[in-house]
């Protein structure tokens, strides 16, 4: 029975050293992705014409199409992305 218990408490302490050295590379990649896009940023893309649509930065980095307005006429557009 206490050979069991060893083991299991050794299991236990690998557990926890594998658990805590992965949490910092964690950290970088959530900070990697904030530097993509930051928050309530806007763009624009495939303009054709007069007109382009917009993208607005999402809470996880990434790039997407807003709810309301999908389009923007050339001169009030923001920058392209």
């Amino acid at each position: 029975m206490k050979s069991i218990a060893k083991i299991l408490l050794a299991g236990t302490v690998v557990a926890c050293a594998v658990a805590l050295a992965a949490a910092p590379s964690e950290a970088a990649k959530k900070k990697a992705m904030k530097a993509s896009c930051s928050q309530l940023a806007s763009c624009s893309t495939n303009c054709k014409g007069k007109s382009c649509e917009l993208r607005t930065c999402g809470p996880d980095g990434k790039w997407y199409l807003p709810v309301l307005s999908r389009v923007c006429h050339v001169p009030d557009c923001p920058s392209k992305c």
